[in-house]
């Protein structure tokens, strides 16, 4: 693991940039690197948006795998024959934990037999349950913080709520993400929008639902993207009143597609 002005440091014109989970330059943890490599890989399963990196040396966009970590999974399962890839423990537990995350542990419209296989070839490795479960806990800090956004929501529509965190302070995606999570165990709620200043330049807003609402449509609009019930939208500005302004309008005009666009996903 290296910082990203490490990562800048390390870049040569030979360099192979491996970009997961994301497909979008300006949603990655450093997009400058983006920018300055030769030779990117981008492998995702959130569906292609119309802001993307483009011309990479390989491609693979799967919007039907329940996570990113499943999609590798299949990768070194069934790409490595001869010779065999051999994963470390501790990494086959970081990639179970990302199947746990991404796929609501296994509730998630878009777990079926290959996450399950997923699973059972990182357990073939030494992948460890508890420790994966584990390293979703949060610290009693960082829980703190999530509860006082949670506390914010506001209802601009049945089963819609929406939560700012703290204008005065910069936060973590991560935390943001689990601000969202935290919104849909409450009953009644179908969809949580929480949004806070991730940088000093940025807003990231993250999109969660129960399934029922298909925010990564509602996360398009606003010129993000994402997956059908986990989505992502960066704005490049610090004022909170135009970021709730654009997601009010969004959802004016598009909540009602977004709910029967799930009707659709089904009929799939």
């Amino acid at each position: 693991i290296v910082s990203p002005k490490e990562s800048e440091i390390k870049l040569s014109t030979n360099t192979l940039l491996v970009v997961v989970d994301v497909h979008v330059g300006k949603m990655t943890m450093h997009p400058h690197l983006i920018e300055e490599a030769n030779k990117i890989v981008v492998i995702d399963h959130h569906r292609r948006g119309e802001d993307y990196i483009e011309s990479p040396v390989f491609n693979h966009i799967d919007s039907s795998a329940s996570s990113t970590c499943e999609i590798i999974a299949e990768f070194a399962h069934f790409s490595s024959l001869s010779p065999k890839i051999d994963i470390d423990s501790k990494y086959a537990t970081v990639m179970l934990s990302g199947i746990f995350l991404d796929s609501g542990n296994f509730k998630s419209k878009s777990v079926g037999i290959r996450t399950f296989e997923a699973c059972t070839f990182l357990k073939e490795f030494g992948a460890d349950n508890a420790k994966a479960d584990d390293l979703l806990k949060d610290d009693f800090e960082e829980h703190m913080i999530v509860n006082k956004i949670v506390a914010n929501m506001e209802t601009p529509y049945p089963g819609v709520v929406y939560a700012i965190a703290s204008q005065q302070e910069i936060f973590d995606d991560a935390t943001l993400a689990k601000a969202a999570n935290a919104c849909l165990n409450i009953k009644a709620v179908n969809a949580a929008f929480v949004f806070g200043k991730t940088s000093s330049r940025n807003i990231k807003m993250s999109l969660r639902s129960d399934s029922t609402i298909n925010v990564q449509i509602l996360a398009e609009k606003m010129g993000g993207g994402g997956h059908f019930s986990k989505s992502a939208v960066v704005f490049d500005t610090t004022d909170f009143s135009q970021v709730r302004d654009i997601l009010l309008n969004c959802l004016s005009k598009n909540l009602s597609l977004a709910r029967s666009d799930t009707h659709v996903e089904e009929e799939k």
